[in-house]
This record gives C-alpha cells, structure tokens and sequence, in this order.
C-alpha cells in the first residue's frame, strides 16, 4: 500500500486571474522576442508557462488580441520611464541625459521588451503599423516637452518634432549598442554628442 503522504502531493498554488494574465503576458513578450511578432504562437507561450493552450486563448482569444497586448505592454514599460523623465529636475541637457540614461537602464533590466520595440519598428503589417504611430505620438509628445518646456501646452514646431525623432531613432540605436556590447564611456560619449547635435540651435 502507498504511503499516504507519498499520495498526498502538494498542488500548484491557484492564482488569480490577473496574476495568470500577467504571468502570461511577460512570457509572451520574452517568446516574441525569441521567435519574432509573426512566428510566436499561443502554444509557444503555453509550454514556457507549463500551462494547457486553452489557457493562454481564454486570456487572448486570437493572435491579434496576442500581439496588440504584448506591444501594449512593451509601449506602457517605455513610455512610463520616458515620463519619469519629466519629472526630473535640471537643465533640458540633463534632462535629456537622463532620459538616456533610464533607456540603457531599461535596456539591461528588461531586454526583451526592447527586442520586440526594435522588432515592432520594421514591422510593416497595417494593423502593427497603426498601433506604432499611436506609440510614437506619445513618446514624440514627451521628448518634445523635454527639448522644449511648454511645448506640450501647444503644437511644437517641425523643428522641435524632428529633433524628438531624432533622439527616437538614436534610443534604438543606443539599444543596438548594448546587445552588442559596445562598452559604457562609448555608450555616453555616443548619447553626449546626440544631446549636443539636438540641442545646437537653441544656445
């Protein structure tokens, strides 16, 4: 006869349905990150959580609701530190720095969701280049508050929208720089001269 302790094995401890869901979507972001936007699947996510398929489409019944979640969430990480950012105290220079600084800093603590921005910037797909823009808009409208204090209270000029651009495409680029391994005084030489060449007309 079988030891009833033996028989008695403890059960997976239950969890809520927003802990599933959100113990869903961090392995869903790491798996786009592996596999790409168009190849991770809701099975891909299933196996890495340990849990059945059915699960993971009772929380994201297509592979749409998939997607535009997991940007979502990669949008809500980034664009959340780039609003610390406007907190900060100091000059637009420093501000700026900063602003950099917390893109590294979130490039070392989450990678995987910086893998999927860079992956969600060459992605052409309508439906993923739709939600990009809305992303965009955003990020543009803080860093032009950070160029500009006040522009936020108006249109920022062309000028000031390009500039923010620029330092978009430079944070993409800053992030290249890191999973390559490119050492740190290059990485803040490298943000130091992007300020400066932003910031040259405005002396």
């Amino acid at each position: 006869m079988a030891d009833s302790k033996q028989s008695k094995r403890p059960r997976a401890r239950q969890m809520k349905p927003e802990e599933r869901k959100r113990l869903l979507l961090d392995t869903a972001v790491s798996c786009f990150a592996e596999k790409g936007l168009s190849s991770a699947k809701h099975a891909d996510i299933a196996a890495a959580c340990g849990v059945a398929v059915p699960t993971v489409f009772s929380y994201f019944p297509t592979r749409e609701d998939l997607t535009k979640a997991v940007l979502n969430e990669v949008a809500r990480l980034i664009r959340d530190s780039m609003k610390a950012s406007l907190d900060c105290e100091g000059s637009n220079e420093e501000r700026l720095f900063n602003n950099a600084v917390q893109m590294s800093a979130l490039t070392r603590e989450h990678p995987d969701y910086m893998k999927v921005w860079i992956m969600w910037t060459t992605h052409f797909a309508p439906e993923i280049q739709g939600q990009l823009k809305l992303f965009e808009k955003e990020l543009l409208d803080v860093l032009c508050e950070l160029i500009q204090p006040g522009s936020s209270q108006a249109d920022p000029d062309e000028a000031t929208h390009d500039k923010a651009r620029i330092i978009v495409g430079a944070n993409i680029f800053l992030m290249k720089m890191i999973f390559d391994g490119i050492d740190e005084k290059r990485q803040i030489s490298y943000i130091k001269h992007v300020i400066s060449f932003v910031l040259a007309d405005m002396a």
